[in-house]
């Protein structure tokens, strides 16, 4: 990473506009693999051109992507950038772990891929699958426009030799909601340049580098940027890279990457059932349920309570509305000991804020080097459109087929980034001095039955005075199904990789 003393502004018009905005007015989108013929890739780049043609900019605002009615981005994985023509010494450029993908061995064991979530049991992206060289991230304003949509990119597909796979469906559930019944989408931070609007954030901005290749991230450097070699072509298309201090005199090189950013992409299934099962077992007064309890303990594991009200501002119940511009509006410094808010729930550990002792300043200041911008949809008809847990109970196993989440990150380092994350906070037994309390609702809880030691057994702890309150033999909730990381490059990025012989 190279040192720059000023941020420059954001360069919105060369941005893809899924980096900006979440496209909340277009309720419908699908996400399609799609897979280069390699022996055609001049077929691949002339279908990139003719993409690159119609993919949606930042500088698109909300009300002009509303009024238009559709959107479409596209990213890139990197035997798809080999496919377009980078040589090998500009893939080298690329961050190790996307270079080497989601589903390598070491990878695999620093997110909990494991048992029915390993690679080799993915439905795409693992090592048994076809391979995909590019995602077309689509969007529209009603079924039948995405439709027609999805129906003009598979024939511009079939022109080109291009092959897309079966879309992955998304859906906008009810309330903001996620399948689980909690309101979704409230910690998103404040990206600095970006602008106000639907997708502003709350909060503190981070910096734009934090998301953005090209400008300076949370360390006041600049992130490593995927560089190409100087030729005349890319003096024409791409700026050129900012001279390294660490490396003074190098050969000048052209920035790939600025304005692009990497891409984590999962496919999660949510065992609705069993999560609402667990609970209900567990907050039972002999064989009665206690609704409120269930809720208690649900709102303990994530928590916040169902309406999206944080427990460190109404830790005694759930208030009959929350305002969602303040649910994000919260620190964990007077709950250090985490009476309020368990230390080891959902949102706490994957976003610490000054929660982690015992230094709560620098606790902020780590959580904001961590932050992930985030892009995702459910997919999957709701078990019950209510989301009543009594109600999800009451359905039988079958109803509605599968349901989860596709969980779309945007970020410039996915290792300080989203595998930290992963791997030291959600995955993490012993996460700020918990003992073996992983993530409970999100993390490969081992199956109690097949654990090999007992501390393989996940539990959740709830913190109290003077007796806290502990629950053992968490059974997993949720499954990855396939993933890869992508890079969605920049406007003049897209050209340049269209262009290459």
């Amino acid at each position: 990473m190279s040192t720059l003393a000023t941020a420059p502004a954001l360069e919105i018009d060369d941005l893809q506009g899924l980096i900006a905005r979440s496209y909340a007015s277009l309720k419908h989108a699908v996400y399609v693999p799609a897979a280069f013929d390699p022996q055609n890739p001049a077929g691949a780049r002339a279908w990139v051109s003719a993409v690159a043609a119609t993919v949606t900019s930042a500088s698109k605002r909300s009300a002009q992507v509303k009024e238009e009615g559709r959107a479409l981005n596209l990213a890139f994985t990197r035997s798809g950038l080999e496919t377009l023509g980078l040589a090998p010494d500009e893939i080298a450029t690329f961050s190790r772990e996307f270079q080497e993908g989601m589903a390598t061995e070491h990878r695999k064991r620093v997110l909990g891929d494991t048992e029915d979530a390993d690679p080799g049991a993915w439905r795409w992206g693992g090592p048994t699958n076809p391979a995909i060289h590019a995602m077309l991230f689509l969007f529209a304003d009603s079924p039948e426009r995405l439709e027609q949509i999805l129906a003009e990119e598979r024939r511009r597909a079939a022109e080109h030799g291009v092959t897309l796979a079966e879309p992955l469906d998304s859906i906008m559930l009810a309330g903001d909601k996620e399948h689980f019944g909690f309101h979704d989408g409230i910690a998103q931070p404040r990206i600095a340049g970006m602008g106000g609007g639907e997708d502003a954030g709350a909060g503190p901005a981070i910096p734009a580098g934090e998301v953005v290749l090209g400008y300076p991230n949370a360390y006041g450097k600049l992130p490593e940027s995927p560089t190409v070699a100087e030729t005349e072509r890319a003096r024409q298309i791409l700026p050129l890279r900012p001279e390294d201090p660490d490396n003074p005199g190098a050969p000048p090189r052209r920035d790939l990457g600025r304005n692009g950013s990497y891409i984590v992409f999962r496919q999660l299934e949510q065992d609705v059932r069993t999560f609402w099962r667990f609970i209900d077992e567990r907050t039972r007064s002999g064989d009665t349920p206690d609704p409120e309890r269930r809720k208690w303990l649900a709102a303990k594991m994530v928590g916040r309570w169902p309406n999206g009200a944080p427990l460190v501002k109404y830790p005694d119940g759930e208030p009959e509305t929350s305002d969602l511009s303040k649910a994000n509006d919260f620190m964990y410094k007077s709950d250090l000991q985490g009476e309020k808010c368990p230390i080891g729930a959902h949102i706490r550990r994957s976003n610490p804020r000054d929660g982690m002792q015992p230094a709560p300043a620098e606790s902020l200041l780590v959580a904001d080097r961590h932050r992930l911008l985030r892009r995702g949809r459910a997919y999957g008809e709701p078990v019950a459109e209510s989301f009543d847990p009594a109600d999800i109970l009451s359905q039988p196993a079958s109803a509605n087929g599968e349901r989860g989440l596709h969980f779309v990150c945007f970020n410039t380092d996915i290792v300080r980034q989203f595998e930290f994350v992963q791997n030291t906070w959600v995955n993490n037994m012993k996460f700020d001095g918990l003992y073996a309390d992983p993530d409970p609702v999100i993390a490969p809880h081992c199956d109690p039955d097949q654990a090999k030691h007992p501390e393989q057994i996940s539990s959740f702890t709830v913190q109290r005075c003077p007796v806290r309150h502990r629950e053992t033999r968490l059974p997993r909730f949720v499954t990855m199904r396939g993933g890869a990381y992508l890079f969605m490059p920049g406007m003049k990025a897209l050209r340049y990789l269209a262009s290459l012989a």
